[in-house]
């Protein structure tokens, strides 16, 4: 069994002390999408969940023996938190996606660039017939499949 870390003094909760607990019990038990924010207004995390409160909580909570440093460091650079309800888990997780490419923030890896698809076209000439590649649809192919 891993050693705990003792601790002498309360940890202390950077984004309790900057929003405050009432913000956090205002937070609605529903799906969405949420968008931290630090200085400037810079969008620094956008995140989706089927339950905002219960994961809003998670980094309201967060101690330095418990979490990754990342999620250590986004906390104490949060200076507001915005979250926008969504009709399902489906629609939350769109929304963050198109969110994420929108804003690109710093402490998101995954998803903050499009994927970028590559197309193959097929000609026929007369007496041949051409290959070819791009990075979008050719506006003379046909879309097979959706």
């Amino acid at each position: 069994m891993p050693a705990k870390q003792l601790h002498l003094f309360t940890l202390p909760k950077p984004l309790e002390q900057r929003l405050g607990k009432s913000f956090f019990s205002t937070v609605p038990r529903c799906p969405g999408v949420y968008v931290m924010t630090g200085q400037s207004a810079r969008v620094l995390y956008v995140g989706q969940s089927g339950n905002l409160r219960a994961r809003l909580a998670s980094y309201k909570n967060a101690l330095p023996d418990r979490c990754p440093r990342k999620i250590i460091r986004l906390v104490h650079q949060v200076t507001s938190i915005v979250w926008e309800k969504c009709d399902s888990a489906q629609a939350a997780r769109l929304r963050e996606v198109h969110l994420l490419q929108l804003y690109r923030p710093k402490f998101n890896r995954v998803g903050v660039y499009p994927k970028a698809y590559g197309y193959l076209w097929l000609r026929q000439q007369t007496e041949s017939v051409e290959l070819g590649r791009t990075h979008s649809p050719p506006a003379d192919a046909e879309v097979f499949g959706a």
